[in-house]
């Protein structure tokens, strides 16, 4: 049915199909004989016949996680093979470590965290990197997340090795040959990035540099899986543009396959149908309500009878906000619908305690948009802002086979992005229509292709790829170079010389590369020339340079008592803070900032003022500061600075010191194309009317 303001639809049951061929599988010690998926059985059998890159689709479900094994199982022998397998949160990290542990005994599966890099340190046996290296060397699978892939690759690791010595022993210190990141790379066979669909351009290109890296230094090809339960084609167009063609999966599987074909990219999809012959069940029939309201309140106090039901026959029910603050002002008025002693809620604010997990009724953010499984096959969820993460939440719901129902909120009162939410609605009742005669058996493919229509993609800027490449090896270069010995840094140099010469990289990552090095070379020349003002930009572009370490970006992170949540001991951002918290008292014990919170104010604070030292600022301490509005469009706020250092070397007395410096300012004005939030340095934030922050 399609009202003005509510869609209801039932979607049929979702099967996966299988192969004939079985195989014993182990779940936390159980043994039990099934048949295998497509995709596991290509990854046991057929492994040696993938190219450099295999983009694997496949739905929640359909045991994708047993496929990496395969290739590890299937080759024990002297040159067995060993994988790294990179997830986006270290939930997951400690889920999967957890049960590969308890499933494949006889393999060394190991976890590399920055929790576990802490327990390691406080042994005293190894320092943080060589614990890394260690793990590579010892592990048939190391499980890890990208934040520390990305570290090491730009040289965190060295630089802290060799700040540390330099202290200490008062002393110069380079890393010893055998250390690197490069070395680091070499112990595994084959990469896999699971949900990889969450990561923007700059972090695709992040992780491309790091396989090129690969590929550049070491002889022995790898292979690179990128798995998603949401088919991402943005990445696959990537790879096209740097003439790296699609080949069909059975085409690969028929060829010779005795060295990895490094031209080509395929696709290993595990497509969801409607027939159950020859499949597996991973999702019952959903009864989908889709109402379009200004309150989500309303929405759930409209189906409190449903949820009070629910909970009596003994199932959990899940309720998914768009944001944080969001679920904070709705928390009091739903604990007192079904009673706070149902309730337990999960984000990242909030802390979980273990008697928590008995309570029925779950209120979460997009946090639980990956990986999460709840058993939930009744909920309420909110659209998110885009399909993505549209398509993530709704399939956190009936999950084990079992039929199940969502209620899906359109807010109208999002006026914001490039489609309000009621604009989405609309374009999805029109989408809809069409099939209008299917709405109560309505497959799974179709109902997720009129979201995707009719609701905003996440920006994906593809054109950035090749001189984000540029500016990512243009910073391991100069870690190389300050942070290793002499002999690494010269293998270094001259491998990536011989690659930056090739055909194999876009024309725009090796002039992005030199562009990089004329800055490097101009400000370095410039402190030599004038060294206190010189000093100072170099110091700016050490700052700049080191944001590069930060996979995702970082805004600063304080301990939190918030007195609202009954005395809430947290770390959370300091901006989410400032912006939706009446902030009480601003303490330091022990050396550590706490901030005291109470309630949650009406309406969110953007009177704040960000300290930023990657702005340009050379001369003018001001510069410096971003309000909330400046804060949201980085690139205008950059440019802008440019402009006004520019304007200050003016005139016709401008001293020589000027003079270079607008030359300098000039050509700092390429680095607008791909500034952003992850160039920021964020050194503090602060309310305006709250100077202690």
């Amino acid at each position: 049915m399609i009202s003005d303001n509510v869609i209801t639809l039932k979607l049929s049951p979702q099967y996966v199909k299988q192969t004939e061929v079985k195989e014993k599988f182990r779940d936390r010690g159980k043994t039990f004989e099934a048949n295998m998926h497509k995709s596991q059985l290509i990854l046991r059998d057929k492994f040696n016949a993938l190219p450099l890159y295999t983009f694997l689709y496949a739905p929640t479900g359909t045991g994708k996680s047993y496929g990496f094994v395969f290739p590890v199982l299937m080759d024990r022998g002297s040159n067995k093979k060993k994988g790294l397998l990179v997830l986006p949160t270290n939930t997951l990290i400690d889920e999967l470590q957890e049960n590969f542990s308890i499933t494949f005994k006889d393999l060394k599966i190991n976890k590399l965290t920055g929790k576990s890099l802490d327990e390691a340190e406080k042994k005293g046996s190894k320092d943080r990197w060589e614990y890394c290296l260690e793990l590579a060397e010892s592990s048939d699978i190391l499980i890890t997340n990208p934040d520390i892939l990305n570290y090491a690759m730009h040289g965190g690791y060295d630089k802290n090795i060799k700040r540390s010595m330099d202290k200490w022993l008062n002393k110069s210190w380079k890393n010893s040959g055998g250390k690197t990141i490069i070395h680091f790379l070499k112990r595994f066979d084959f990469f896999v990035f699971d949900e990889f669909h969450l990561y923007d351009e700059e972090q695709i290109a992040n992780i491309l540099t790091l396989a090129k890296l690969r590929e550049c230094f070491i002889r022995n090809s790898a292979r690179f899986l990128f798995v998603s339960a949401t088919p991402e084609r943005k990445l696959e167009q990537v790879l096209e543009s740097e003439n790296v063609a699609i080949k069909d999966i059975e085409q690969c599987l028929s060829d010779d396959h005795k060295k990895v074909n490094k031209n080509h990219y395929t696709i290993l999809e595990e497509k969801i149908i409607q027939k159950s012959e020859r499949s597996r069940k991973i999702r019952g029939g959903i009864d989908v309500e889709i109402v379009k309201a200004d309150s989500f309140l309303d929405v759930i106090v409209s189906k409190a009878e449903e949820v009070i039901e629910r909970v009596k026959e003994g199932e959990k029910v899940l309720i998914i906000f768009n944001a944080l603050h969001q679920l904070s002002h709705l928390k009091s008025s739903i604990e007192e619908l079904f009673g706070e002693d149902k309730i337990r809620v999960v984000t990242g604010y909030h802390q979980l305690q273990e008697s928590d997990n008995e309570k029925p009724i779950i209120l979460a953010t997009s946090k639980v948009e990956v990986g999460a499984n709840f058993g939930v096959d009744y909920g309420l969820m909110q659209t998110g802002f885009n399909s993505r993460s549209f398509i993530q939440r709704f399939g956190r719901y009936a999950r084990g086979g079992k039929d199940g129902k969502v209620v899906i909120h359109y807010d109208s009162s999002l006026k914001g992005g490039k489609k309000s939410m009621t604009t989405c609605f609309t374009l999805l009742k029109k989408e809809l229509t069409n099939s209008a005669d299917q709405l109560d058996h309505l497959d799974y493919n179709t109902f997720v292709e009129a979201i995707r229509v009719s609701m905003d993609d996440p920006k994906f800027y593809k054109e950035k790829v090749p001189l984000l490449y540029g500016e990512y090896l243009f910073s391991v270069f100069k870690n190389f170079k300050e942070n290793n010995n002499y002999e690494s840094f010269k293998i270094f140099e001259e491998g990536l010389s011989k690659y930056l010469d090739s055909s194999k990289l876009p024309e725009k990552t090796k002039k992005r590369y030199q562009y990089y090095l004329k800055i490097n070379s101009t400000i370095y020349h410039l402190s030599k020339q004038y060294p206190q003002e010189g000093k100072e930009w170099s110091r700016w572009w050490n700052d700049y340079l080191e944001t590069y370490l930060t996979f995702r970006g970082s805004i600063p992170i304080v301990k939190v008592i918030d007195m609202d949540e009954g005395g809430l001991e947290t770390q959370y951002s300091i901006e989410w803070i400032l912006t939706h918290k009446d902030i009480i008292e601003d303490k330091e014990v022990n050396g550590e900032r706490i901030i005291v919170v109470d309630r949650m104010l009406e309406s969110r604070n953007t009177d704040i003022q960000y300290e930023i030292a990657t702005m340009p600022y050379i001369g003018a301490e001001h510069y410096r500061f971003l309000n909330f509005k400046e804060r949201k469009k980085p690139s205008d706020a950059f440019k802008n600075r440019l402009k006004l250092l520019g304007d200050k070397g003016s005139g016709r007395s401008i001293s020589p010191f000027r003079l270079e410096q607008k030359k300098l300012v000039a050509l700092l004005k390429g680095l607008i194309q791909t500034f952003s939030e992850k160039r920021f340095k964020v050194v503090d934030v602060r309310g305006s009317d709250r100077n202690f922050i």
